[in-house]
């Protein structure tokens, strides 16, 4: 499956993003501090100061940096690699710095001083596009849009994001503080054992509607081999470092769709959890569950 990573303009900024980075992780403190100099002022401000009055300029660096430093803290603990980088403005310039064409530093210290444009750095490598061109063959064309920002300001009002197919998933929420950080500690994208723990979840939390007790005990066993199943998909995962697979996913969602059908559940009733399961981890869900999803 192809994945695309979309930077965000500086229409993203809201203040407070990326705080949980800058108090979780060392490596974006320091970011933060050495970039200062080149900044003009101390980045950690825009996290902190709800009263200042940022420039344009200053936006468009806190948008950078931030979105720079969910990418590498991202990476650093995730084993997936991105097919394309792309971005439409100061997300182009995220694209540059995290594809290795353009150092940080010279991109913060020139957009302070407001000679930072598209045209100053037209260099496209295969593995970043830049979306303004839309290329088809690369990253409109991929199964997975990762939005690294808050917001999809640039694929929705650039209409970028053109195929139904696509899955769109987002790495920041501005009004959840610890949105980023649940994202790369449980490593969410293409994750089939935390999304089958999260099917868990759903066989549990659904309302029961059959009154035949013949059924109860069907569930209680239907219950009992979806938990083995994830239980021992833990097991072999921590003890053994073997993978939980697609295939070992889809056994899960049989279990599911059994447990369902045992309590007449209507599709209406889950529909939501199921595209909401599919935004976080990227997982195409209707492959699994497609008559459960409107």
């Amino acid at each position: 499956m192809r994945l695309a990573v979309n930077f965000p303009d500086e229409m993203s900024f809201y203040t407070g993003m990326g705080r949980e980075l800058y108090e979780n992780y060392p490596a974006t403190r320091k970011m933060f501090r050495r970039l200062k100099k080149y900044a003009g002022y101390d980045l950690k401000r825009f996290i902190y100061d709800n009263d200042m009055k940022l420039s344009e300029n200053q936006k468009r660096i806190a948008v950078l940096v931030t979105s720079i430093a969910i990418y590498r803290e991202w990476q650093n603990t995730s084993d997936i690699r991105p097919d394309y980088l792309c971005g439409k403005g100061i997300g182009y310039i995220s694209a540059l710095v995290c594809g290795g064409k353009l150092p940080l530093w010279y991109a913060v210290w020139r957009m302070r001083r407001g000679k930072i444009h598209k045209p100053s750095f037209t260099e496209v490598s295969e593995t970043i596009c830049n979306t303004e061109e839309r290329d088809k063959n690369n990253a409109l064309d991929c199964e997975v849009l990762l939005e690294i920002g808050p917001s999809s300001h640039t694929t929705e009002t650039e209409q970028i994001n053109q195929s139904k197919s696509q899955l769109k998933v987002y790495f920041d929420n501005p009004h959840d503080s610890s949105f980023i950080l649940d994202n790369i500690k449980n490593q969410k994208l293409f994750n089939y054992l935390y999304a089958a723990r999260r099917l868990s979840g759903i066989a549990v939390a659904t309302q029961n509607h059959s009154a035949n007790s013949e059924d109860y005990i069907q569930l209680d066993t239907a219950y009992m081999e979806l938990t083995q199943r994830i239980s021992n998909a833990l097991k072999e995962k921590y003890e053994r470092n073997r993978p939980f697979t697609e295939d070992g996913f889809k056994e899960c969602a049989e279990d599911l769709k059994n447990i369902l059908y045992i309590k007449k559940v209507n599709r209406e009733e889950v529909s939501e959890q199921f595209v909401a399961l599919q935004n976080e981890t990227g997982i195409n869900m209707r492959e699994f569950f497609e008559e459960w999803i409107l």
